[in-house]
C-alpha cells in the first residue's frame, strides 16, 4: 500500500512552499514601501507646487515700486484693495519653521504651505543672476520641500529647488 507520502516528501513541499511564500512576502514588502515613499513625495509635490503658485500669482499683479520689504524668506507689496473702496492694501509671505503664511489684510494669517525647507525671494536679471529690484523687473520664488518619516527625509524636488519666475509690471 503505497497512497500516502512519506516524511521526506511532506518536508520538502513544505521547505519548497516556505520559500516561495517568503519571496512572495518580501515582493510585496518592497512594493508596500515604494508606494508608501511615493505618496510622501506626492505630498510634498503637491505642497511646493500649490505655494509656489498661490505666491506667483499674486505677486505677478505687483509693480516693482511696490514691494515694500524684500528678504530672502520674506516679501511684502502693495496692491490695489478693490473691495474696500480702492485704499491699499498689503500682502506678506513669509517662512516661519517649516511652513509659508500669507497675511492679508493686516493681522490677518493663513498658512499656505508646510514641509518647505527652503524659500527665497529675489529679483534677478535676463541672465538669471541676483540684481536689485530697481533695475530688474524679474522676480524668482525657489523653494523645497522636506519630509521626515520613520527615520527617511524625502525632498521635493530631490536634487535642487523648484523654481518660479514672474516679471514685474511696470
Amino acid at each position: 500500500m503505497k497512497d500516502a507520502f512519506t516524511l521526506v516528501e511532506v518536508l520538502v513541499v513544505t521547505l519548497l512552499l516556505s520559500v516561495i511564500m517568503a519571496a512572495l512576502y518580501s515582493v510585496l514588502v518592497v512594493g508596500e514601501r515604494g508606494f508608501r515613499q511615493d505618496g510622501y513625495l506626492l505630498d510634498l509635490q503637491q505642497q511646493a507646487r500649490q505655494c509656489m503658485e498661490g505666491m506667483l500669482r499674486e505677486i505677478r499683479q505687483a509693480r516693482v515700486s511696490n514691494i515694500t520689504s524684500l528678504e530672502p524668506e520674506e516679501i511684502e507689496f502693495r496692491i490695489l484693495n478693490i473691495d474696500d473702496q480702492n485704499k491699499t492694501a498689503y500682502i506678506r509671505y513669509y517662512k516661519e519653521a517649516d511652513q509659508i503664511f500669507r497675511e492679508h489684510p493686516a493681522g490677518s494669517t493663513k498658512l499656505i504651505g508646510y514641509n518647505i525647507s527652503y524659500l527665497n525671494f529675489t529679483c534677478v536679471d535676463e541672465t538669471g543672476n541676483c540684481t536689485s529690484c530697481l533695475s530688474s523687473p524679474i522676480f524668482q520664488i525657489q523653494l523645497r520641500a522636506s519630509k521626515s518619516v520613520g527615520g527617511q527625509t524625502y525632498h521635493f524636488p530631490t536634487d535642487t529647488t523648484l523654481k518660479g519666475i514672474v516679471r514685474l509690471r511696470n
